[in-house]
């Protein structure tokens, strides 16, 4: 509940195009966290609908199957460059982790299926709040 409270009550309220997507629904009691609305390279003349993940820590396994989720978002991930990641469908997935390619870029971390037609975009927002807003935390 703490990155969905930090997301949705300090980052999106505050900055709501720091991410390419906007929320439509939150329900994090089943299921998925929150539905969101993006658009896609399939169709740019309008949104399709998808849902996102809160975690606090990625790990290597995943208590929600990949299908329809189009974005975590995780306050930190230790996993490594091509680790894999299972789901609960025992799918698996590995994470792909892109240095900033300039000043205006970020770390992208992806995990990828050779299998499936969509990857899964994480935002590590412990980076991606430093990389993009120049905003750190450290612990008291």
């Amino acid at each position: 509940m703490g990155v969905v409270a930090l997301f949705n009550n300090h980052i999106y309220a505050l900055k709501p195009t720091l991410f390419p997507f906007h929320v439509v629904d939150y329900d994090t009691k089943r299921g998925y966290d929150a539905l969101v609305a993006k658009k896609t390279p399939y169709d740019l003349s309008k949104e399709s609908l998808f849902f996102i993940e809160f975690k606090y820590m990625l790990s290597s396994d995943f208590n929600h199957s990949f299908d329809h989720l189009t974005t975590i978002i995780c306050w930190d991930c230790r996993l490594s460059d091509s680790d894999e990641v299972r789901d609960i469908q025992d799918k698996r997935r590995k994470l792909r982790i892109t240095n900033p390619k300039d000043e205006t870029d970020y770390t992208h971390y992806m995990l990828v299926s050779t299998t499936e037609h969509h990857n899964v975009e994480v935002f590590v927002l412990k980076t991606y709040l430093k990389e993009k807003l120049e905003l750190e935390f450290h612990p008291r």
